[in-house]
């Protein structure tokens, strides 16, 4: 209990059924947790994926900026999902 990245991720799993039942609310209560957090990488994840809030990939592109140069790998490999697709910056690979 209290990391961030896993209450973004517990979100996700609720608003998509993956392993539980569907529950967008409990998803909204878990995904508020992450997003409330300084956790660059957890609210990133949910501008990223749309966890609590509207797809913003500018916004999740900053905050996976930020978790990469702190040396979170997660961070770095969706700050690289995030120029492979374009999402949040020009599309570069």
């Amino acid at each position: 209990l209290g990391h961030p990245a896993a209450f973004a991720l517990y979100a996700y799993c609720l608003k998509h059924g993956i392993g539980v039942k569907v529950d967008n609310d409990l998803s909204n209560v878990w995904a508020r947790k992450a997003l409330s957090s300084k956790n660059s990488l957890a609210v990133g994840f949910c501008y990223y994926s749309g966890t609590g809030t509207g797809p913003e990939y500018n916004r999740a592109f900053k905050h996976f900026e930020a978790s990469a140069k702190e040396g979170d790998e997660f961070g770095q490999f969706y700050l690289g999902s995030c120029f492979n697709s374009g999402f949040g910056i020009e599309q570069d690979y």
